[in-house]
């Protein structure tokens, strides 16, 4: 890997070139689209000419979806990616479950999820951009209700690989409980589990630090700093364990060493929190931006 330069700092100041903003979407409907494209119009710090948008997108959305491009490329944009969903929908098959944050369905689901960030994630880097780098990708939730205009400059002060801000609800309540920090407790716990053990963070308003058993049952809770503990200390920049990808910046080389993994990790992680583990094993600087806050509908 290679470390990020002093002039990167400099460059956060300065407008942004090479960004893929890059979003699941899935069971969306007119309104909830409308207000994530007047989301994407609001955003600043970026030369938009350079910079892509690509979607992931499941058959009933993708009429909406494919309606909005030209408001997109409208609005400055250089580039709209609309890639299909393949195979079967993820959450679809779990819709006998009241809440998709379910412990029970976590493996399953994570799993697939993880498949189909990658599937986004290649796509949009790989597809030629005339003459166009991408350096950064920013993850966007299809449904978050607002964040920052200038939310790219502010992450990249971060002077980081991967960069997570807060998410939170239209009440501040921590939203995006996937980016995380191990406290000592939590880190010896997670070396003890036994092999095929899952740990999840229990979703939106649920308990947190689950560690599930290969059948899918809880077992106890962990002592894990999540987003709005580490707010409440002094600094802006805290090193992160795992991430979430609610909304999340990346630097675009970090895809050519790791993916979001769909098999359990060393450290008992899928999805996008093993993208976080895995990311900071191999050299890279993962961090937490906390007092840049993003909500979520």
């Amino acid at each position: 890997m290679r470390w990020l330069c002093a002039c990167c700092a400099v460059a956060a100041a300065q407008n942004v070139s090479g960004v893929a903003i890059l979003t699941p979407v899935h069971r969306t409907h007119e309104s909830r689209h409308d207000r994530y494209v007047r989301n994407l119009r609001s955003l600043g710090g970026l030369v938009l000419e350079t910079c892509r948008v690509a979607f992931l997108v499941d058959k009933t959305s993708m009429p909406i979806v494919k309606a909005s491009k030209r408001a997109i490329l409208a609005a400055g944009f250089g580039s709209v990616l609309v890639v299909p969903e393949t195979g079967r929908n993820v959450d679809g098959e779990i819709a006998k479950h009241d809440d998709r944050h379910d412990p029970a369905v976590q493996r399953q689901r994570r799993s697939r999820l993880a498949r189909a960030r990658n599937k986004l994630a290649f796509t949009a880097l790989g597809v030629p951009f005339l003459g166009v780098t991408i350096a950064w990708t920013l993850w966007l939730d299809s449904d978050l209700a607002s964040f920052p205009p200038l939310i790219v400059p502010r992450l990249l002060e971060a002077d980081a690989d991967v960069v997570a801000p807060r998410v939170v609800d239209a009440n501040r309540v921590l939203y995006d409980k996937n980016s995380w920090q191990h406290s000592e407790e939590s880190r010896e716990a997670c070396r003890a589990l036994p092999r095929g053990s899952l740990l999840v963070q229990g979703g939106y308003r649920r308990p947190t630090s689950t560690v599930l058993d290969g059948d899918g049952r809880a077992q106890r809770d962990l002592g894990i700093a999540h987003m709005d503990a580490l707010a409440a200390r002094a600094e802006r920049f805290a090193p992160l364990d795992a991430v979430g990808t609610a909304c999340l910046l990346i630097r675009a080389d970090v895809f050519g060493d790791v993916e979001f993994p769909a098999e359990l990790t060393e450290g008992h992680l899928l999805e996008s929190e093993g993208f976080g583990e895995l990311a900071a094993k191999r050299g890279y600087r993962v961090v937490g931006d906390v007092r840049t806050v993003v909500v979520h509908a």
